[in-house]
């Protein structure tokens, strides 16, 4: 599917659940959706491309956005904005066009179970940002919710702004080119005498 006459506008807009699978995306801006009217409403895409899009557009209010083995080639921004409960990317590539940023999770945007990347990769050259976080404990108000599983980042752009290893709200398991987060190791007491105290954790 390919927009030549719209400038500025969405190809695709929509309020509820939209399905969608086989086709390749290229526009000016490719989406506006805006699942708040139902609470239900979910986005189940499969084999979905978008290719050269000026930008991809803004996502928001949907229950559920899953995303699996498609490909973001050379194309703008994808926004979350709005409330979600699972935001899922499975088996996809996702190569930023020149100067933009892949995902851009807005400081206005909740995920309220989890944002999970597995079995993907991106490609980030220099000036441009994979994953950029607006306000991460207000975006992910459970621990360990920002999760990246066996994710690939390579090209030396910024792979990750916002969010770190260090954070809480981070799991980042065997992940290549950024700094993986996932425990190693317990420790633990039993039958000590005397109460042991912990001044800083």
């Amino acid at each position: 599917m390919s927009s030549t006459g719209l400038t500025g506008t969405a190809l695709i807009t929509g309020t509820d659940t939209f399905p969608l699978r086989n086709i390749s995306i290229t526009a000016d801006v490719a989406l506006d959706l805006d699942g708040s009217g139902n609470p239900f409403a979910a986005i189940d895409w499969n084999a979905v491309n978008f290719v050269f899009c000026g930008s991809i557009g803004t996502i928001k209010n949907y229950n559920n956005l899953i995303y699996l083995n498609s490909a973001v080639i050379s194309s703008g921004t994808l926004t979350l904005d709005g409330t979600f409960n699972t935001v899922g990317i499975d088996g996809s590539l996702l190569s930023p066009a020149a100067g933009t940023t892949g995902i851009d999770i807005l400081s206005t945007c909740t995920i309220n179970r989890r944002f999970r990347i597995i079995y993907s990769a991106f490609v980030v050259e220099p000036g441009e940002t994979g994953i950029n976080v607006g306000a991460l404990s207000t975006s992910f108000p459970n621990p360990e919710s920002f999760i990246l599983d066996t994710v690939n980042f390579s090209g030396g752009g910024t792979y990750l702004n916002g969010v770190t290893f260090e954070d809480n709200e981070a799991l980042f398991v065997n992940c290549v080119g950024i700094q993986n987060t996932s425990s190693v190791a317990q420790y633990y007491m039993t039958g000590n005498g005397t109460d042991t105290v912990i001044n800083s954790a």
